[in-house]
């Protein structure tokens, strides 16, 4: 960080005090220094790849009516070494009429299939939903039932631009 302290002139470093044990609350404490367009969750852990955000953005850009964008992924290991890519499995979610939006839901009620670490969402979305419940550890899949109960609507890159880094201490298993 200190090292390209001067690189970036709006990313703010924030360090809680003491670990909250929490990662929904961590979530909403990073989303209440956020000022801009666009808000990105990111594991310690995980990588964006080069074009992550010229993608994400042009897409969100291009579509106002849209509220979030995911990207497949690569799973990697421990040395960052690529072992598979990871693929959202329903292709129906590219649309974004609101019928899907209830078919998005109901296959997120079997499981959760929107990778977290390949999100970008707008913040606008994120305030009117009024954040991360948290109750729940699991702040990404209780924020997607979330947004489908309310009728946001996304759309998906199919093309992997994150490095997700699977080990035996990782809160979820894509």
């Amino acid at each position: 960080v200190k090292q390209n302290k001067g690189k970036f002139e709006r990313v703010v470093l924030h360090r809680n005090e003491f670990n909250t044990g929490n990662v929904s609350k961590n979530a909403n404490i990073a989303f209440s220094y956020a000022r801009g367009t666009y808000f990105k969750l990111l594991g310690g852990d995980d990588l964006l790849l080069p074009d992550f955000c010229t993608a994400t953005v042009q897409v969100l850009s291009n579509s106002p009516e849209c509220d979030a964008v995911f990207t497949d992924m690569y799973c990697v290991d421990p040395e960052f070494r690529i072992n598979e890519q990871i693929n959202v499995d329903d292709r129906f979610i590219t649309e974004t009429i609101p019928e899907n939006i209830d078919l998005l839901f109901m296959r997120l009620m079997r499981g959760n299939i929107l990778p977290a670490p390949s999100q970008l969402l707008r913040s606008k979305m994120v305030k009117e939903l009024n954040g991360y419940n948290e109750d729940n550890q699991y702040e990404d899949y209780d924020f997607w039932l979330k947004m489908c109960r309310n009728k946001k609507k996304i759309k998906v890159i199919y093309q992997p631009y994150v490095l997700y880094r699977r080990s035996a201490n990782s809160l979820t298993s894509y």
